[in-house]
């Protein structure tokens, strides 16, 4: 061939490239805001059918699988996955605490050839503010090993109730895998009842010390070790949490793809399908653990998420407090918190001063506080009985998902860092603006009632959506915050399109060009062939 007849070959194979990476994909449904995208591969099997992408699911753990390891307070089950080549390790602890202490910590140690590639924390239930640390690359740290100093709690990483500690291990792994743990005690009690004010408590208790010093309860670590065999571990094909998905010719009411890996995910080898192939453009298979951006107007404070801490494996309420909503509708909608009170006044009590909201502002949940029982808030809505209730904060929630029509919803606060102390008069909030705070919101219609009370609160609760982690909070009247969330692709998500307009193209091959021939002509020949091409193209999308 000659290099006019290249060159012009390569010049009409680049027009179809450009012109056909283009090809518009439909989002006829679902949460999601990505769309994957198309290339042509061979357009002369290009058919004018229209194609659906949809049935998106995640790979889940077998659930017929039950290889449970039993220890003295911690469990595990072992999965290899092929995919991505790693033993992945759930580890379930369970802690108890019959002194009312609770854990600083958990070390995870495995033997000296096993290299850690990742850990995490995620809660099922109780409190767990922890990190996970690498100590070195057989040994794990998922807290600290501190002893309570102090009574703000600071040192308290795993309360009573059950959790899930992730391990990813690097292949290849030798079995029979010994791995050993220590729960540590953070011995709060201990040092609460060495306090002489608390001595009378701890012995109606039975924790700590008495008043005459002797010992009630002691700082015990649980200590343990679990061995993996061949017959322990599962071997499964794809990492949990792999997309899936169908390809349908809906012209022809054909399954091309049946479950297949969706395109971009590790182990995925997309087929050609009638000369094109769907690629994963702006999909996104892992749902946002958090919020994805955070817009503050006016000051600003800092603001993130147990998942932004490593506290649990996202920041939705059903992994941070243990329920709420699943709904992904809710989830993906954008929230914004608006500084409006305009009054408040001040109440006097046993530990100090409460700053109280008397106009503006919104009702919210309190669900809870670390350092005090919920039935000493100073609030004068306070039943008094330690449950959840009404309580007037300085901002209201809303849901701006769609600009035009915003409408305003419910939060739930938690007190983490205020604590009373009789030797010191101190300043209370609602909430406080100069420590920790955490938060739901409630994805549901505000209402402006102070009265409702824990039962109400009881059926809230399952509507909670995202937890936020308010580590500062100087906000002013008029100072606004939007939260934009978002979810991965989901099984509500269709995507329509047509790759092949219905048009006659001339194949280059078609094109007869004598080799004796002027190069002028022969050149002609072709423009003439791209220039119809680019005609038709053009007719068809005004049409």
């Amino acid at each position: 061939m000659r290099n006019y007849q290249i060159i012009s070959l390569l010049l009409y194979l680049s027009i179809f490239t450009k012109i056909f990476s283009q090809i518009p994909v439909s989002h006829v449904a679902g949460p999601h805001f990505g769309k994957p995208e198309i290339s042509i591969n061979d357009v002369s099997e290009l058919v004018n059918h229209t194609y659906e992408a949809s049935s998106f699911t995640r790979y889940e753990l077998p659930s017929n699988v039950s290889r449970d390891l039993t220890g003295s307070y911690l469990s595990a089950s072992a999965y290899d996955i092929t995919q991505i080549d790693k033993l992945l390790i759930n580890f379930s602890v369970n802690i108890v605490n019959p002194d009312e202490n609770n854990s600083s910590g958990i070390k995870i140690t495995f033997p000296d050839n096993v290299i850690i590639d990742t850990a995490l924390v995620a809660t099922s239930s109780g409190m767990a503010d922890v990190m996970a640390t690498l100590v070195n690359n057989n040994e794990i740290m998922f807290g600290d090993t501190v002893l309570s100093d102090s009574i703000d709690y600071s040192e308290t990483f795993f309360g009573s109730g059950y959790f899930t500690l992730k391990v990813y291990l690097s292949n290849p792994i030798q079995t029979p895998l010994s791995v050993d743990y220590v729960i540590y005690d953070n011995g709060f009690y201990q040092y609460y009842c060495s306090l002489p004010q608390n001595c009378s408590s701890c012995e109606y208790w039975g924790f700590g010390y008495s008043c005459d010093n002797d010992t009630l309860s002691y700082i015990v670590n649980a200590e343990g070790s679990l061995n993996i065999n061949d017959d322990d571990i599962t071997l499964i094909d794809y990492e949990p949490g792999t997309m899936f998905f169908d390809l349908i010719d809906i012209t022809d009411n054909d399954l091309i793809l049946d479950n297949h890996p969706a395109p971009g995910v590790p182990g995925s080898d997309m087929p050609i399908s009638d000369g094109f192939t769907l690629n994963k453009g702006s999909l996104e298979y892992q749902a946002p653990p958090t919020f994805i951006d955070l817009i503050q107007q006016g000051n600003e404070g800092n603001i993130n998420s147990y998942y932004n801490n490593g506290w649990a494996e996202t920041a939705r309420a059903v992994d941070t407090y243990g329920q709420g909503t699943t709904d992904l509708d809710l989830l993906a909608d954008d929230i914004e918190v608006r500084w409006t009170a305009t009054a408040w006044d001040t109440i006097f009590f046993e530990y100090g001063i409460y700053h109280r909201v008397t106009s503006g502002g919104s009702w919210a949940w309190i669900d809870g506080a670390r350092q005090y029982s919920l039935s000493e808030h100073p609030d004068p809505n306070n039943p008094g009985d330690g449950s959840p209730f009404r309580i007037r904060v300085p901002y209201e929630v809303w849901n701006v998902e769609d600009p035009e029509n915003p409408y305003q919803i419910e939060i739930s606060i938690y007190d983490r860092m205020q604590y009373f102390d009789s030797n010191v008069s101190l300043e209370y909030w609602p909430h406080n603006p100069n420590d920790r705070m955490y938060t739901h919101f409630l994805n549901i219609p505000y209402r402006e009632d102070g009265s409702l009370n824990s039962d109400s609160f009881n059926e809230d609760v399952n509507n909670f959506t995202w937890n936020v982690v308010w580590w500062e909070t100087p906000f002013d009247f008029g100072d606004n915050v939007t939260f934009i969330y978002d979810v991965g692709v989901t099984d509500l998500d269709v995507y329509q399109f047509s790759p092949a307009p219905n048009i006659s193209i001339t194949p280059i091959s078609d094109i007869s060009i004598d080799e004796d021939s002027y190069f002028e002509t022969k050149l002609s020949a072709i423009s003439n062939i791209l220039i119809q091409f680019l005609f038709r193209l053009i007719l068809m999308i005004t049409i």
